[in-house]
């Protein structure tokens, strides 16, 4: 088993025990694999809101430009409730993880096609 294929059942684990949601397997290894080496690399593989431009860069760079959502309110409340889904109350969480929530809520699969 390859380091990617780990990491996928590391968030796959991560959605089901944290999120309460049964993963779609294929989606979440090509969600994974457009994470590119992000994640490979601990620091940059988790997603701290608290860190000063995270939630802002995690809109401009992820749900605007990756699933051409418009910019605005919206996606701040819309990554409110990934991250109220993501078991609000535990760290690390992963970005892939919280990518997976946003391409299911805003129903952008065909993106990962």
């Amino acid at each position: 088993m390859g380091k990617r294929d780990r990491l996928v059942g590391l968030y796959a684990h991560e959605l089901r025990t944290r999120c309460a949601q049964a993963p779609d397997i294929d989606l979440l290894k090509r969600i994974v694999a457009g994470c590119g080496p992000s994640v490979y690399d601990r620091e940059k593989a988790l997603f701290d809101p608290r860190r000063p431009g995270e939630r802002a860069a995690l809109r401009r760079n992820f749900m605007v430009r990756k699933l051409g959502l418009p910019d605005g309110g919206a996606l701040d409340d819309a990554l409110q409730i990934a991250l109220e889904t993501y078991a609000p109350d535990t760290q690390p969480r992963y970005r892939a993880v919280l990518h997976y929530l946003l391409v299911r809520q805003f129903g952008k699969e065909d993106r990962f096609a």
